[in-house]
């Protein structure tokens, strides 16, 4: 696997060039981000491990939901309505994208 940097000319700071792309469960997720704030990332494969999580708010609240309900955290979502954990999930992503593309 090579990696070059892409940002010679003024690109992103984070802007790379893979051969291989291999992501993991959440790295799915980072990948999305990265990739809706513009950095320009190109490879020539990509390889998902696990179950990718799904880079839509609603898909990864249900996850979050059902994952804290399985370990014990009850509480949390009896106490936050779906909606609202949402809405904050839909929040944190559009700040990091930001945060991102600065």
């Amino acid at each position: 696997q090579t990696q070059k940097t892409m940002n010679q000319e003024g690109g992103h700071p984070l802007a790379r060039e893979f051969d291989v792309v291999h992501v993991m469960s959440g790295g799915f997720l980072n990948l999305y981000q990265l990739l809706f704030a513009g950095v320009k990332i190109n490879f020539k494969t990509l390889v998902l491990d696990s179950t990718p999580i799904l880079p839509k708010p609603a898909a990864f609240t249900r996850f979050a939901r059902a994952y804290m309900d399985s370990v014990g955290l009850t509480i949390i979502p009896k106490l936050i309505p779906s909606p609202i954990h949402q809405a904050f999930v839909t929040f944190r992503w559009s700040l990091q994208s930001a945060y991102i593309k600065l």
